[in-house]
């Protein structure tokens, strides 16, 4: 494994993080230090900063003579490495910048918030790293909360209030980093999102974990959740996939199941197939049922569109 730089954070409203609201968040707060990394290059843990690798002569702030040290901190993230070296630990090298006012114990120690996996090619979900790092005795940041659907003002009020590590009295951090483990941006990127400024009393302990938010009522998520059922999902994919088959010369027999191998050849032509047919045919099924159920309830079309597509794709992980 060979030094990688940590993908950047853009600012929520920022085209490359468009729709990563949507679904699931993971609100986390966001330090103000210096980034850092560490990873194992065959069998020789490297230390990082934002953009080079560190040295014994060309250190950073301490940061790689830290790594290399007998603190609780470094032994568990190297260890963690040597038992998972294709995997590198992204956090926050807590030293004064910016802001100064963070608890006296958190200086000097390395927060932890992502890790990337070189052999999926992306960041783990947070589920999937914190219980074995901590566990080991590394510092993971811990999210404020998760959220579902949230709305900006929601957001603000998040970035507002976080005081994740500050001292008490002591004002606030510098905001919060939105994560979206299920989300692709329209490259097929998963770029983080940021919104800054902060007062937030650190409410959330390991003993407890993460509050849960729930987004103010959302009308078209209430309708996909209740009437985009897996279901009707899959039984509207395999009628779109027989079209795409029939159009190719290839019809299946009647009730018969494509093969992965031909899905798998045409998902150029049954992806976008099935995105399109599935948003018409569910409001043209569904429209009577949801005016009445709903009481003729003002519809933004385009966020109907855009939660039934994260609901196909969610239950066709196979194909998408």
């Amino acid at each position: 494994m060979n030094f990688r730089k940590y993908d950047h954070l853009e600012r929520m409203g920022h085209p490359e993080v468009r729709d990563l609201d949507i679904g699931l968040i993971h609100v986390f707060p966001k330090l103000d230090g210096t980034n850092a990394s560490v990873w194992n290059n065959n069998g020789h843990i490297c230390a990082g900063s934002r953009n080079r690798e560190l040295s014994a002569n060309a250190d950073n702030a301490g940061f790689c003579a830290w790594v290399h040290s007998d603190e609780p901190g470094a032994v568990a993230v190297r260890t963690y490495l040597f038992l998972h070296p294709e995997r590198i630990v992204y956090g926050e090298w807590l030293v004064p910048h910016s802001l100064k006012t963070y608890r006296e114990d958190a200086w000097r120690r390395l927060w932890i918030f992502d890790v990337y996996d070189g052999t999926r090619g992306g960041y783990l979900a947070y589920e999937a790293y914190r219980g074995e790092l901590e566990d080991l005795g590394a510092d993971v940041i811990q999210p404020l909360c998760t959220a579902e659907n949230p709305s900006a003002s929601q957001l603000q009020e998040m970035s507002d209030r976080n005081t994740y590590l500050v001292t008490d009295g002591e004002g606030c951090g510098e905001g919060i980093v939105l994560k979206n483990y299920a989300w692709r941006n329209q490259f097929g990127r998963q770029p983080w999102a940021k919104m800054v400024r902060a007062e937030f009393k650190e409410k959330n302990s390991r003993a407890f974990g993460a509050a849960h938010v729930k987004g103010e009522r959302d009308i078209c998520g209430e309708i996909v959740t209740e009437l985009a059922t897996e279901a009707w999902i899959r039984k509207e994919f395999l009628r779109v996939v027989a079209l795409v088959a029939a159009d190719l010369g290839e019809p299946l027999e009647t009730g018969g199941q494509p093969s992965e191998e031909f899905i798998a050849a045409n998902r150029g032509k049954i992806i976008p197939r099935t995105l399109g047919t599935l948003f018409y045919v569910f409001v043209g099924e569904e429209i009577h049922t949801i005016l009445k159920k709903w009481k003729n309830p003002t519809l933004d079309f385009g966020r109907l569109n855009k939660l039934l597509t994260i609901r196909i794709k969610t239950v066709l992980t196979e194909v998408f």
